[in-house]
This record gives structure tokens, sequence and C-alpha cells, in this order.
């Protein structure tokens, strides 16, 4: 497999590809429950997130093996009887001077936001130790100003089809690293 395509400086041009883990989930007549509230699960969060595509390559973060299930943890109040819902994502950059780790994580958060219901409280951060600025991401995408800008105008970034230009990723970046 040969990819052809522009990438910004400090950034991996040649990522390694992984086979992806499974196709699109088939739903089965046990998966439609009626009015019955069921818990979430880490594979039904993995199959939100997993089809989103790098800002960089047009490969998915599961290809890439940004996003896996294993770095996914659930708390659902269903199981618990409580209103106490969380959802934990740890993401890995393909290299630790990633431009745009902070565009991942918010692309991560902000489809979880949208597709999750309201009780649960989302929460995405940099796999510890994997990248050269981690602090200064996880603090960006923990920022409500930073996730409200770029909810509002890079909504393209959540669509799982969509491939930026190398001119748009580097307003995103320069968006991102000086939001005034």
């Amino acid at each position: 497999l040969t990819l052809s395509y522009t990438t910004m400086s400090g950034t991996n041009a040649a990522p390694k590809i992984f086979e992806t883990i499974r196709g699109e989930k088939q739903f089965t007549d046990e998966d439609f429950l009626g009015d019955k509230r069921d818990e979430f699960t880490v594979d039904e969060v993995y199959e939100m997130i997993r089809v989103i595509k790098d800002p960089e390559h047009p490969l998915t973060l599961e290809q890439l093996k940004v996003v896996s299930p294993d770095l996914i943890k659930v708390v659902d109040g269903v199981a618990t009887g409580t209103n106490k819902s969380s959802v934990n994502v740890e993401f890995t950059p393909t290299i630790a001077a990633c431009s745009m780790a902070t565009l991942i994580g918010l692309s991560i958060k902000s489809k979880l936001l949208r597709s999750l219901p309201k009780r649960f409280k989302v929460v995405v951060t940099v796999t510890a130790g994997s990248h050269s600025t981690e602090g200064d991401v996880n603090k960006q995408l923990n920022d409500k100003v930073t996730l409200l800008f770029f909810s509002l105008f890079f909504p393209c970034m959540i669509s799982h089809s969509q491939t930026l230009s190398h001119s748009q990723k580097e307003r995103i970046a320069a968006a991102l690293e000086n939001p005034s």
C-alpha cells in the first residue's frame, strides 16, 4: 500500500497502518430493546470513534491505532442505578511531536458529546507518555472555550468522511495554538 499526500512539517509523513479490528457492526433484533434502557459498552463507544479520519492522513484513527478499545473506559449509571455515567478515552498520536494531537482529541470528544446521551461526562486525554506536550494538549481538551470554538467553526472534522486540505489544517492548528 503506497499513499501519496501532503503533510505539515513535524508530522509523521509515513505512518504505520494497522489492520482494522472489525467491519461495520451488524445489528440484530437483540440490539433493539424497545423502551428498555441498556448500558453503553466499550465496543459501542469504540464504534463511534474508530472511523474518525485522521486530519493529516486519508486513514481512520483505527487504522493508525490512535484509538483502541483497551484505552476506553465506560461507567454507565444504568448498570448501577445512579446518574453517574462517564466515558474516558485515551488516544495515542502516531508520533510524540504530532501537531494535530489537540485536533484529534477534540474530534473524538465532539463526536462522543454529540452521540452519547447527556448523562455522560466525556473525558478525552492523550495516552500518558505518548506526546511531547501531553500536559498542554490535555489542558486544551478540557477547556470549554476551546471545545466550543472547535464545535462551532470546525464541525466538518467530526464527520468521518471529511479530509481537509493542507491550508485548512494549518489554519486549524494555528487557531488552536493561539485562539485569540
